[in-house]
């Protein structure tokens, strides 16, 4: 998925595979059981490097 933003808190759960997500340009490798907590216009990217199911919660205040 092509860079973009939220404008929320979004809260990653990767229930299966392992998912490669760039965030304000630092890379992170996610697998499965991991979170990974973004804030409010953080520019963020992803790319599947496994088959994988994500759960994508995005929390307004």
């Amino acid at each position: 998925m092509e860079e973009h933003h939220a404008n929320a808190n979004v809260l990653i759960v990767v229930r299966k595979g392992k998912v490669q997500f760039t965030v304000d340009g630092a890379e992170h490798t996610v697998t499965t059981g991991n979170i990974l907590q973004m804030k409010p216009l953080e520019k963020h990217a992803l790319k599947a490097l496994e088959d994988s199911d994500i759960v994508v919660t995005k929390i307004s205040l």
